[in-house]
């Protein structure tokens, strides 16, 4: 009988035991027992290990650096305020704590990682009905380009009613109107299913009557899973050179945002973040918190689906969003509508509505690693989610917190 290499996974391959085996064995038997060592007896593990220790450790050292390069920088008057009003109903819902759950093209405002977690086809518009008689909107579109990469786009403008125009002694000769917008291109591309890195570049345009301001900006940030059930995150925002109107320049709004997500069972889901402007060191982060519940135990099919509650709060108020908020979500025909009301103490109240139409899945194949988000389908971690649902499986989906599964049926 031939005697065999045996390589137990718990002891340490060394160069020495090889060489005393290879000694007694031919180098074909050699080859062969090699290839039949258990795959826990790698010793590759402990430095891939370290290595995936080494990606976190430098993303967070990145990102701590921008942070503190501008609060370095000479102190500037900033502008652009319009790049601080909160995007999407279902952020402000939340209380603007959307750092690490957020799952479609607004991504690009929030955090550029979070493409990677969009449907494989995805577009939404969101309409905000603000103070002073001002409105914002906002589209984005974003398509997920290969298994790691997903780009995206969008365009958003905030403008006002055109106002009089009056000469020195009070007649009125006209009127004019202001009109600021940001064209975003960006990617996002998941390193590992647990980490997922984003960019954005955007131009930047502010126009007052005849007169116009131009510069461009930078956001990068990062989601980290590492559990099924929770997700870290941050984002810098806003990174670029001063703006100048006409011949006065000011800085653009830095910035900075950290986030937690986490998923309380098929139907609820809990985040926090704060936020720092990065241009004031003396000014003090803004704290959001959000809860979301879906109504999961109501029946649900293509045309109808259950109604997704939010909850948010922020102290100190934050611009955009006012203390307490509230939101609802509700998918009609196969698309997502979400609405959210927010205080602005005496300014009144602000309205935000958003449309969403998405195809696709938005987990890799026999991913592992969830995510909390509003509607992502829930599986045990050690099951891989499935990708469509049978006619068969249906009425269970009522229990899934995910409200854009695809359903099929032979019918």
């Amino acid at each position: 009988m031939k005697k065999k290499l045996v390589v137990r996974s718990k002891d340490r391959i060394s160069p020495s035991s090889v060489i005393a085996s290879a000694a007694k064995q031919s180098h074909k038997e050699l080859l062969h027992e090699i290839a039949t060592v258990p795959p826990t007896a790698e010793p590759r593990n402990d430095r891939t290990g370290k290595s995936w220790l080494s990606v976190i450790r430098g993303l967070f050292i990145f990102i701590l650096a921008c942070c503190l390069l501008p609060v370095a920088l000479q102190a500037q008057p900033t502008g652009a305020q319009f790049l601080k009003i909160p995007v999407g109903a279902r952020a402000v819902g939340l209380g603007s704590a959307l750092t690490t759950l957020v799952d479609d093209p607004t991504a690009l405002y929030w955090n550029p990682a979070g493409l990677s977690n969009a449907k494989r086809l995805d577009f939404v518009a969101t309409h905000n009905i603000w103070i002073a008689q001002t409105d914002e909107n906002f589209v984005g579109f974003s398509v997920r380009v290969s298994s790691s990469l997903t780009a995206g786009i969008s365009y958003m403008v905030f403008s006002s009613n055109n106002m009089e125009r009056r000469d020195d002694t009070g007649v009125l000769t006209g009127a004019f109107g202001a009109r600021d917008q940001a064209m975003s291109v960006g990617g996002s591309y998941r390193l590992t299913r647990a980490l997922s890195l984003g960019v954005t570049a955007k131009t930047i345009t502010q126009s007052l009557d005849a007169v116009q301001a131009k510069g461009m900006a930078f956001d990068f940030g990062f989601i980290l899973k590492p559990v099924s059930k929770i997700s870290l995150g941050a984002s810098v925002s806003n990174i670029g050179q001063p703006m100048k109107f006409i011949n006065e320049p000011y800085a653009l709004p830095r910035i900075g945002r950290a986030g937690l997500g986490l998923a309380v069972g098929p139907s609820v889901n809990l985040v926090a973040s704060a936020s720092q402007n990065l241009n004031d060191k003396k000014s003090k982060p803004d704290f959001g918190f959000g809860l979301e519940y879906n109504l999961s135990g109501m029946s649900q099919s293509y045309f109808w689906s259950p109604v997704v509650w939010r909850l948010g709060y922020i102290m100190p108020p934050a611009p955009g969003i006012g203390k307490p908020a509230a939101g609802i979500g509700l998918k009609i025909m196969g698309s997502q509508i979400d609405y959210a009301v927010a205080p602005m103490d005496d300014l009144g109240f602000t309205h935000r509505i958003s449309f969403r139409i998405s195809f696709g899945g938005s987990t890799l194949p026999n991913t592992k690693t969830s995510s909390p988000s509003q509607f992502h389908t829930s599986a045990p971690a050690d099951e891989p989610v499935p990708a469509i649902a049978t006619k068969d499986a249906a009425p269970n989906a009522s229990n899934a917190s995910d409200w854009t599964e695809q359903v099929s049926s032979p019918n």
